[in-house]
């Protein structure tokens, strides 16, 4: 009986265990994709692919800048072509999310913090940004980007 007991205990630890990471692997939950859509911006602008940046924004982008997304696609194909290398470092990111009857939207802050490196010199940005997310399916698209007007007192 005292096996049986063990046995039983053992399955629902492994269990629980099993559903919970099936959970977070399979399922994860919208906070977890939009941080995986940043990084993916963050991670395929360092290794300069832009096919794959590309594919994190909405054909209904526009920005503070001016750009669409179609003038977005030649703006960083310039700006990438210009640099050597480039090192992004994002912190203090705020996440919230709301329904709206369009779907699911989300407002992103974030700080950033880029490098780049050209024939021996280096360019320094920083600077909060936003960015506007809408959901997709099961994706998470950036419509908007901007940076915030910072308010010193």
């Amino acid at each position: 009986m005292k096996r049986f007991i063990i046995i039983g205990l053992l399955i629902l630890i492994i269990g629980g265990i099993s559903g919970f990471l099936i959970k977070k692997i399979f399922f994860p939950d919208d906070k977890q994709l939009i941080k995986k859509t940043i990084y993916t911006v963050v991670k395929s602008l360092e290794d300069k692919n832009i096919p794959k940046f590309m594919q994190q924004f909405s054909p209904d982008y526009t920005d503070s800048y001016g750009n669409t997304y179609g003038t977005l696609d030649f703006a960083v194909k310039y700006y990438l072509s210009q640099a050597g290398s480039i090192s992004i470092k994002l912190s203090q990111i705020k996440i919230k999310i709301k329904n709206t009857p369009d779907g699911k939207r989300a407002d992103v802050k974030f700080a950033a913090y880029a490098t780049a490196w050209s024939g021996g010199s280096e360019s320094e940005e920083a600077g909060r940004f936003e960015l506007k997310l809408k959901k997709e399916y099961f994706k998470w698209e950036i419509y908007r980007f901007g940076g915030m007007k910072l308010n010193f007192q």
